[in-house]
């Protein structure tokens, strides 16, 4: 019955070839996904994905770092670091495609100034209560830290970059198979309008995997042709349990394109 549903809707704008009708059948979470993505198509504008970004600055913003503080960083000598003064001033590396790239660590001269923390990585806890900018010690570790990701930006950055998943996730994932190693370039961003996993394949790229991510199991979730939701409970597409979503992941990652087989790329 569900097959023949599929063949029906196949006719629609969203196409599904034989070896989606036949993983269909084998599959029943897969074809779920099919469900929801090819109603939605009949309902509504669809929304190809889109790869995960990068924060950068203007070139315009850009200035040296100055000589007190390149001695204070000589341990990271090897890489091309600059201040950008943006409305919240930030460290950046320059990439080579030309791009300053945020490492997102905050900046200031003001080493024991109020640090934002919501919006960017400040380096130092100031009494344990406090986010400061942080002493010089304390902006190399984090400037160490982010230099030391594939994308180099601070793996516990607020917002604008794709943070790596925390441990407990990433068990669910290794439990349906992923390895540890893949499980640690899984990412998200955050952002209502970026609530996909993500998988950060190298310095430059980070694919979005189109599998929706989120705490609650059975809350109501948008399928798109960029956005595959892991369940259905009474009919309706939900985002599922952790490890559905960590099922629909591993289906991501057999994938050359790291995104999920349902997906829909720009």
């Amino acid at each position: 019955m569900l097959l023949s549903i599929l063949v029906a809707l196949s006719f629609s704008q969203a196409e599904l070839t034989i070896e989606e009708q036949t993983e269909c059948v084998s599959n029943l979470e897969f074809c779920q996904a099919q469900v929801g993505s090819l109603v939605s198509a009949l309902t509504q504008e669809e929304y190809p994905a889109a790869q995960g970004t990068f924060t950068t600055c203007e070139p315009g913003l850009i200035q040296e770092m100055g000589v007190w503080w390149e001695e204070r960083l000589s341990d990271l000598s090897a890489y091309d670091l600059y201040v950008c003064n943006d409305i919240i001033p930030y460290w950046a590396i320059l990439m080579p495609d030309g791009t300053y790239r945020s490492t997102c660590v905050a900046f200031s001269n003001d080493l024991e100034g109020a640090c934002p923390s919501d919006e960017i990585y400040c380096s130092l806890l100031l009494d344990d209560v406090t986010p400061v900018y942080g002493y010089a010690g304390n902006i190399l570790q984090a400037l160490t830290q982010a230099l030391e990701t594939t994308t180099y930006t601070h793996p516990w950055c607020p917002k604008g970059s794709c943070a790596p998943i925390n441990d407990w996730l990433a068990s669910q994932m290794e439990l349906e198979g992923i390895s540890s190693e893949e499980a640690g370039k899984i990412c998200t961003y955050g952002e209502s309008d970026k609530d996909q996993y993500y998988y950060i394949v190298d310095t430059d790229t980070v694919v979005n995997t189109c599998v929706v991510s989120g705490d609650t199991w059975d809350i109501e979730c948008n399928a798109d042709a960029g956005r595959v939701c892991a369940a259905i409970s009474e009919g309706m597409n939900v985002v599922g349990w952790p490890r559905q979503q960590a099922r629909f992941i591993a289906e991501a990652l057999t994938m050359p394109s790291f995104s999920h087989p349902q997906c829909k790329t720009a």
